[in-house]
């Protein structure tokens, strides 16, 4: 398992198909409101171990970098003219939209005078890109936004500024074109002009998943036979696909000027993601109705034929309409109340299948972190799944996230066996939407290797492993360079000779390396055998050829002591059945725990208390 996930993580190859990295942004910026939090060049959090805290720029005192390496990048990427900028304008910051725009027209500006000497439009040039001027001089809020963005950089960039209609033309290419820059617990940190993934085009059913590595955007294909690195067969999501028809399809509308006709947009079962309840209370089946439907009068229940008064049809939809796109992150008792209020009215107008419910209580699980009873509802928990499945891709995100609380109830509620399904279609979803390196994807294959493996770990040490607090992707192949002991290689490996090396698991179970075979180690509740055997030579008796006996990897010659046997049973301590016959190994170091037995010379393997049978003054440690 661990060569496979090595090789692949190091080939760029996921579980789908190769991945397609975008590493070099024609420009990129940190939101001003995350500019505390993440750093000014990567765009990666803190982690406590290569950078404990953000070093602050000392010429603007405004972005912050992980070490001297990020700063230095910053700085001749786009940093220094910036950094005078802002210390002109101090204290009067400009906006984010500013800061970026700043950084492309600088870049434009390189490129003219020098040429594209840096490789930046190796993809395609930036006046390539589709701006939609008409459509945007046409809106009125658009232009009005233009006029106070225009304003504020003429102040933050003075004579730098292009003239007004080419800064026109680059904030239209700007707006369409960019994207936002999201951590993977979907914070969103910064925004970014990457002039390949432009090439991309949007479909609310994709087939190829977009997940950020700081700056860096990676394409993960979410269906089999999908090329990542070919813009006419892979679609990607421009917005959160995880609402409904009409949502999707009015801030479509509202940026980029087209009306969705993908797939999804015209598959009619998609209206159950806004469905209402059964005026009939025995009645379960979904009333399909639509934000903006304005036929409210003739309504009927397909499942029981109740019609739907008007009255309550006005409502519900009125109640969608008002809720808010996006819930705060902040764990207040304010927010908590307010979702409650929420839940409650949801609860009474909106069938279980409704995608705004479903919203609601992911959002208010996430604040309580599922200490509420009506957050524990394991019902409720399912549903929402059951409706991630139905308009999300089978590999998003949201649905791994999902799965991962339905666990913690399961696992509150001891029922750690049930809940081993859903920690593994979990794993399965991560390691397609992040990769094999990521954190997400190994701490929940080490959550799924736990509960498969009846491990007596306490609810806590579970609980942590399904909260996600770093998410830089880990280097497997530096891992297995060098190891000291079994506990620095991750999942099935061991360490021989200083390298973690894949292992192979036993059928035998363990709570200690009492339970397992000298040549053997107990991990994860499981005695585990090296896959390779070490320079020295064996990892067990049968390895070593004639009068001689594997102890502590090499094999040493051995001299009969004793008469016939069938196993270490009937020979005496620190003596090996072999041939029939009793061996001693010759040497000061020979001790019994690095005597290796084969497997059919051990008796009672199971029992934690063989060595009290083969060494009479053993004495249990307390």
């Amino acid at each position: 398992l661990l060569v496979r996930l090595v090789s692949m993580a190091l080939d760029g190859v996921g579980p789908m198909g190769k991945v397609t990295i975008f590493d070099k942004p024609f420009a990129s910026v940190v939101l001003n409101q995350q500019v505390e939090n993440v750093c000014g060049y990567c765009f990666q959090r803190p982690n406590g171990k290569t950078c404990k805290r953000l070093q602050i720029c000392g010429g603007c005192h405004w972005y912050r970098y992980c070490n001297r390496a990020c700063q230095r990048a910053s700085w001749k990427e786009h940093h220094k003219l910036e950094c005078a900028r802002l210390q002109l304008v101090f204290p009067n910051l400009p906006v984010t939209e500013v800061l970026f725009l700043g950084r492309i027209c600088d870049r434009l500006r390189f490129i003219e005078a020098n040429g594209d000497l840096k490789k930046w439009q190796a993809e395609r040039r930036f006046d390539e890109l589709m701006s939609h001027e008409e459509e945007i001089r046409q809106d009125k809020e658009k232009m009005k936004h233009f006029e106070l963005i225009y304003d504020k950089a003429q102040k933050f960039l003075a004579s730098a500024i292009p003239k007004r209609e080419k800064f026109f033309l680059i904030f239209c290419r700007s707006w369409i074109n960019s994207h936002s820059i999201h951590s993977n617990t979907g914070i969103e940190v910064g925004m970014a002009l990457d002039l390949g993934i432009s090439k991309y085009d949007h479909s609310c059913r994709p087939n190829t998943a977009m997940v950020f590595n700081g700056f860096r955007a990676v394409l993960r294909p979410l269906v089999n036979g999908i090329d990542t690195a070919d813009p006419s067969q892979c679609f990607i999501a421009y917005v959160d696909v995880g609402r409904s028809r009409y949502q999707r399809r009015k801030e479509l509308q509202s940026k980029w000027y087209f009306w969705c006709e993908c797939e999804r947009c015209r598959d009619p079962s998609d209206d159950r993601l806004t469905s209402i309840r059964c005026v009939n209370v025995d009645c379960s089946e979904p009333v399909c109705i639509t934000e903006d439907q304005t036929n409210t009068k003739n309504v009927q229940c397909l499942g029981c034929g109740s019609k739907i008064p008007e009255n309550v049809i006005i409502e519900a939809q009125c109640f969608m309409l008002a809720l808010p796109q996006h819930f705060g992150n902040v764990k207040s008792a304010e927010e908590v109340r307010r979702l409650k209020i929420y839940l409650n009215t949801a609860e009474r107008l909106l069938h279980k299948e409704n995608i705004y419910f479903c919203r609601l209580l992911t959002a208010y699980l996430q604040l309580t972190e599922g200490v509420d009873s009506f957050a524990n509802n394991l019902e409720l928990q399912k549903s929402v799944y059951t409706n991630y499945r139905r308009c999300l891709p089978a590999a998003d995100r949201h649905v791994g996230f999902q799965l991962l609380h339905i666990v913690r109830t399961l696992i509150t509620q001891n029922r750690r066996a049930e809940s081993i399904p859903y920690a593994h279609e979990a794993m399965r979803i991560f390691e397609i939407c992040f990769g094999l390196d990521h954190p997400y994807y190994l701490q929940t294959l080490a959550l799924w290797t736990f509960l498969e493996n009846g491990s007596k770990k306490t609810n806590e040490e579970l609980f942590k492993l399904m909260n996600f607090t770093y998410s830089k992707p880990v280097n497997l192949e530096a891992l297995l360079r060098h190891c000291r002991q079994h506990d620095n290689c991750i999942g099935l490996s061991l360490c021989t000779d200083g390298k973690c090396t894949a292992a192979i698991p036993t059928d035998i179970t363990c709570e200690g390396q009492e339970y397992c075979y000298a040549h053997q180690v107990c991990r994860f509740g499981v005695c585990l055998e090296s896959s390779v055997l070490p320079r020295s030579g064996c990892l067990s008796h049968a390895d070593c050829e004639g009068q001689q006996l594997c102890v502590k990897g090499r094999c040493k010659v051995a001299l009969p002591v004793g008469g016939f046997c069938l196993d270490n049973s009937q020979c005496g301590r620190m003596l090996t059945c072999k041939f029939n016959r009793c061996w001693q190994a010759v040497g000061n170091n020979v001790i019994s725990d690095s005597v290796h037995f084969d497997k059919n010379d051990m008796l009672k393997f199971h029992n934690p208390n063989w060595k009290k049978e083969f060494e009479p003054n053993y004495q249990k440690k307390r």
